[in-house]
Parts: structure tokens; C-alpha cells; sequence
């Protein structure tokens, strides 16, 4: 059962930690299924034309990039709709993926290509991750480096800015664009990787909408979290926990109708109680807010030291 979570729970963290960069820049990213289908897709075919696991993943991380660059080129360069755009790049990523199978390999619904070239494990001796990829590994340090990332380098300290009070990034000589276009591309490479993990290490195929939801959850996961790595992570173990569960009793051969529907159901659980939990306690609360906001503002050209 650890295992299973370990392995569930490793995408989900990648394309979560992908997420709250852009988050923190102050671009609601729902355009996390496409760039984790993109990612899935291009390591899957890089995979059967080189049979090199190293080509495969470094192809899902370009998609990734690739695919989050129209991401940013709708929301930054011509403001479109954040949710529009997302939605578009979700439904375009679905269908070209779907259609490119049909036209490459002449199959529907799946692709394995044989052999395939395998990720590097890790050594079966070592308690919980023994056996799993090592992009899970790699998951796991990540999470540490985003939160050094977003909280003691000039880049994080620029991206926060830029979702919080882009005005005084400009006022500091600094571009909330760019730090917003790095957000994105940070966010387009991790779900990428998360794609990679998801498509290359357990089933070794890519699956039509493989995703199925994911994405999603890891957007969850990021508002659970309120934009905090660490929150952020135990937000995406807890969808992990679920998707596990699920898969469990599916092997004990339960109905699997209500079964798939667990992990779903914890995230929107999850999204009621943050909503719960965020509702304004009255007038005192909203000016407290208001005057640390402002409080916040004046200092923040002293205090982030951009120039």
C-alpha cells in the first residue's frame, strides 16, 4: 500500500509544485492535464524512436515547456482569459494526442511501444522507494528546492512579488511578465516530468486522456496548500492516499463504478472545507487584512532588494 502511494502520489507532486510557481505569480494555471498529456505523449513516442529512457524524459520535459509557452503567450501576450486558455490548451492537447496516435502509429486508445526503454529504479533494498523510478526521487527533492526556490532566491522573491503587488516589482526596476513568463515556464517543465512519471514508469504506455483528471487534482493540491510548498505536498500525498485506495480495493474486486469515483470525491471534499475555512469573520477581519496589505505594499521595495 506504500508503495502504491509512493507511486500515485509522485506525479501529482510534480505537477502540484509546477502549479504553485505560476500560483505564486498570479496566474491561475488550470492548463496542468494538457502539459502532463503533452509531456506523457512525447516521452511515449521519443521513447519508441530511441529507446533511451534519458531522451524520453528530456523530450516530456520540452513538451511540457513547449505546450506552457501558448499557456503564456494567451494570458500574457494577448490577456486572454486565463480559464479560457487553459481550458483550450486541456481540449487541444486531448485531441491532437488522440489524433496523432491514430496518424503515427495507427492504434486508438493506446500505444506501448516494445521494448521499452525502462527508467532507473531505485535499489530494491531501501524501505517504501525500493523498486520505484527515479523521478520519483526526484519528486521528492523538489520539494525542498521550490521552497528555497520561491523563498530565498531573487527569482522566487520576483515571482511572489509579481502575484502579490506587481506594482511594486515594477517600482523596484523589476518585470512581473518575466517573472511571470519563468513561472510558467517552471510550471510547464515539472508537468512535463509529471507526465514522464506518469506514462513511463508503472504502465510503460500512453493512454487517450491517461491524465484522467489529474491536473486537476494538482490545482487542488495547490489550493489546499494556500501556496505553500510544504501544505501543497500533503495536499497532493492526501489525493495520492485516495487514487491508492482506489486501486486496492479495485484489486479485491469490488465494484470499481463507486471505487474510481474515491479520489474525486476527496478533492471535492477538499475544495468545500477550504472554502469553508476561508469565508470572511467580519469587518474587523477584512480591515486587519487590508492594513497588512497595505503595510506590506510600502515596504516591499525596501525589504526584496531587486535593484
Amino acid at each position: 500500500m506504500l508503495s502504491s502511494i509512493v507511486a500515485s502520489t509522485a506525479p501529482l507532486v510534480l505537477a502540484a509544485l509546477g502549479i504553485l510557481f505560476t500560483y505564486r505569480a498570479g496566474v491561475l494555471n488550470i492548463a496542468g492535464e494538457g502539459l502532463m498529456l503533452s509531456g506523457a505523449f512525447a516521452g511515449v513516442a521519443v521513447a519508441g524512436l530511441t529507446d533511451s529512457a534519458t531522451a524520453s524524459v528530456l523530450a516530456a520535459v520540452l513538451a511540457g515547456l513547449l505546450v506552457s509557452g501558448l499557456f503564456g503567450a494567451g494570458c500574457l501576450w494577448l490577456r486572454a482569459d486565463v480559464f479560457v486558455v487553459g481550458i483550450g490548451i486541456n481540449l487541444l492537447m486531448s485531441g491532437i494526442t488522440a489524433f496523432l496516435l491514430i496518424r503515427l502509429y495507427g492504434v486508438q486508445g493506446t500505444y506501448a511501444p516494445r521494448p521499452f526503454p525502462a527508467l532507473a529504479t531505485v535499489d530494491a533494498g531501501v524501505p517504501v522507494l525500493g523498486g520505484q523510478s527515479v523521478l520519483v526521487v526526484v519528486a521528492l527533492v523538489l520539494i525542498p528546492v521550490a521552497h528555497v526556490v520561491l523563498f530565498h532566491t531573487k527569482l522566487g522573491t520576483r515571482i511572489r512579488v509579481a502575484g502579490e503587488a506587481p506594482d511594486a516589482l515594477t517600482a523596484a526596476g523589476g518585470s512581473s511578465a518575466r517573472a511571470r513568463w519563468a513561472a510558467i515556464g517552471i510550471c510547464g517543465a515539472l508537468c512535463g516530468l509529471a507526465g514522464a512519471q506518469l506514462a513511463m514508469s508503472s504502465v510503460q504506455l500512453f493512454g487517450t486522456d491517461m491524465t484522467a483528471g489529474r491536473g486537476f487534482i494538482a490545482l487542488a493540491a495547490v489550493f489546499l496548500g494556500a501556496g505553500s510548498p510544504t501544505r501543497t505536498v500533503i495536499g497532493a500525498v492526501v489525493f495520492g492516499c485516495a487514487e491508492a485506495v482506489s486501486d486496492q480495493l479495485q484489486v479485491k474486486g469490488l465494484p470499481s463504478e463507486p471505487i474510481l469515483m474515491l479520489p474525486y470525491l476527496v478533492t471535492i471534499g477538499a475544495l468545500v472545507l477550504i472554502q469553508l475555512a476561508r469565508r470572511p469573520r467580519g469587518r474587523a477581519a477584512i480591515a486587519a487584512a487590508g492594513r497588512g496589505l497595505r503595510v506590506w505594499r510600502a515596504g516591499a521595495v525596501r525589504r526584496i532588494g531587486l535593484r
